[in-house]
């Protein structure tokens, strides 16, 4: 009979949500871990479009509480048809960090 090994969640987990609502985004980060923790977080954002390119960033402190998400940065803007944004989520406590990426195109 096979062995099954319990799968055991992250220590660090971040991933970002995104609202778009006509010309306009919404994103924001989560962090989520395995135990109560404290570490920084860094929000990018690049949107290239025709008018051209702009770069958001954002950081801070974040402490968790598990087993819920802590929210981290936020930020809303707008987009244009034709554009575009990336947005990048770095989490860092102590010597452990994860990211996550996310993005749109407006056509």
């Amino acid at each position: 009979m096979p062995v099954s090994v319990p799968s055991n969640p992250p220590a660090l987990h971040c991933e970002l949500t995104q609202q778009v609502r006509g010309g306009t985004v919404s994103i924001s980060g989560l962090v989520t871990t395995s135990d109560p923790r404290t570490g920084t977080y860094q929000l990018r954002i690049m949107k290239t479009g025709p008018a051209g390119t702009s770069v958001l960033n954002q950081g801070g402190a974040f402490t968790t509480s598990p087993p819920g998400a802590s929210a981290v940065g936020h930020m809303a803007f707008t987009i244009e048809a034709g554009a575009n944004y990336k947005a990048h989520l770095r989490v860092t406590s102590g010597e452990i960090s994860a990211e996550c990426e996310g993005g749109h195109e407006r056509l």
